[in-house]
C-alpha cells in the first residue's frame, strides 16, 4: 500500500487517472482472477468484513456502516437519516429532519451509491421536494448533516482478524471543485496524500469507531475537518464509511507514479483475499458470484436514475 513512497521521482506520474477505462481496469481483472485460482474463490474478498452485505464490495447500504457504529463513537458521526421515496415521502423526510435536529442546508444522497452520484446539497424544502420528486420511487435516499469545514479526507483502514488493534495505512487529502458538493475523482476532484498528517491520536480514534463495529476490518473514512492540525487531535465528522469496495484513492494522486500507482492498487486487492482467506477460516463464508453480479448490475442501474449531484 506505500510502494510509491519509494518511487522517486517514478515515470508518467497522475496517469493511472487519466487511461481509459477499459485500460485501467484489465489488469486489475487479471490480477483478480489470479488471486481466486490461488485462493479457490472468485469472491473471497466479500469475506473481508462479514457482519457488511458482501463485505462492502459493491451495492451495500451506506446508512448500515452507520448504524453499525456504538453509541460512544457516534460523536464521530454526521448525523444522518434514511427515507424510502414515495408519494408520502416529503412528509416523512421532515420528521427525519425534525427527529435529527437537523436544518437547511442538507445533504441529500443515495443509500446505495458510488463516487458522488446523487449527491446535492439542499438549501430549502423546495429543493428537497424536487429532490424526492427525482428520486427513483422504492429506494432509500439518506438526509445528512452539512458538515460546512474546509478540509476532507479518506482514512484508510485495517486490521487482521486476530489484531487487537488496527491501523491508518493511508490519509488522502482531497481538493474537489470549487464551489461543489461532491468531491471525488469522477467530478474533478484531486487527491493528494499526507502521511505526515497521521497521528497517534486520530489513528486511536478511527480505530475506536472501526473496533466498535462488528467484524469491520477494512474501508475508508471519508471526514471533514477545520484543519490538519484539528485532524491530527482526532477531530472530525465522518461522512461516509465504506467497506472493501472503497477506492484506493491515495493512488490516483497527480504525483504518484505510473507503475506505483498499479502496485498499490493490485496490493489492496491481495491484501483483500488475504484478509478474505483469515475471516473465512474463522467461519465467514463469501458470497456467491451471482450475487455480487446482482448487486453490481443494480447499483449500475440505480446510478443512472438518481438526480443531478451539485
Amino acid at each position: 500500500m506505500k510502494a510509491h513512497e519509494t518511487d522517486a521521482p517514478g515515470l508518467w506520474p497522475g496517469l493511472i487517472g487519466r487511461l481509459p477505462k477499459a485500460v485501467f481496469v484489465t489488469p486489475m481483472v487479471v490480477h483478480w482472477l489470479l488471486l481466486a485460482l490461488r485462493y479457490r474463490s472468485l469472491t473471497l474478498p466479500s469475506a473481508a468484513n462479514p457482519a457488511i452485505e458482501l463485505g462492502g464490495l459493491v451495492g451495500e447500504s451506506k446508512i448500515a456502516y452507520f448504524g453499525q457504529v456504538r453509541p460512544p463513537q457516534q460523536a464521530w458521526l454526521a448525523r444522518a437519516g434514511a427515507v424510502a421515496a414515495g408519494p408520502d415521502a416529503p412528509a416523512r423526510a421532515r420528521r427525519v429532519m425534525a427527529d435529527l435536529a437537523l436544518e437547511f442546508p442538507v445533504v441529500a444522497k443515495p443509500d446505495i451509491g458510488w463516487c458522488g452520484f446523487g449527491v446535492r446539497r439542499l438549501d430549502d424544502a423546495a429543493a428537497l421536494d424536487a429532490y424526492i420528486a427525482a428520486y427513483p420511487a422504492g429506494e432509500t435516499l439518506l438526509l445528512q448533516e452539512y458538515i460546512d469545514l474546509p478540509g476532507e479526507a479518506g482514512l484508510f483502514y485495517m486490521r487482521w482478524p486476530h489484531e487487537t488493534e488496527g491501523r491508518l495505512l493511508s490519509l488522502t487529502v482531497r481538493a474537489a471543485v470549487p464551489g461543489a458538493t461532491v468531491w471525488s475523482h469522477r467530478m474533478g476532484g484531486r487527491y493528494r496524500e499526507n502521511r505526515a498528517a497521521l497521528t497517534p491520536a486520530l489513528s486511536e480514534a478511527v480505530d475506536a469507531i472501526a473496533r466498535g463495529m462488528p467484524d469491520f476490518h477494512v474501508g475508508r473514512f471519508d471526514v471533514r475537518y477545520a484543519s490538519l492540525e484539528a485532524l491530527g487531535r482526532g477531530e472530525f465528522k465522518v461522512l461516509e464509511i465504506n467497506g472493501a469496495g472503497s477506492e484506493a484513492i491515495e493512488f490516483f494522486g497527480e504525483d504518484v507514479p505510473f507503475f506505483a500507482s498499479y502496485r498499490g492498487v493490485l496490493g489492496k486487492n491481495a491484501m483483500l483475499f488475504a484478509l478474505g482467506a483469515q475471516n473465512r477460516a474463522r467461519g465467514a463464508k463469501p458470497c456467491g458470484w451471482r450475487a455480487l453480479v446482482k448487486a453490481f448490475r443494480r447499483q449500475h442501474r440505480l446510478l443512472g436514475l438518481y438526480p443531478e449531484a451539485n
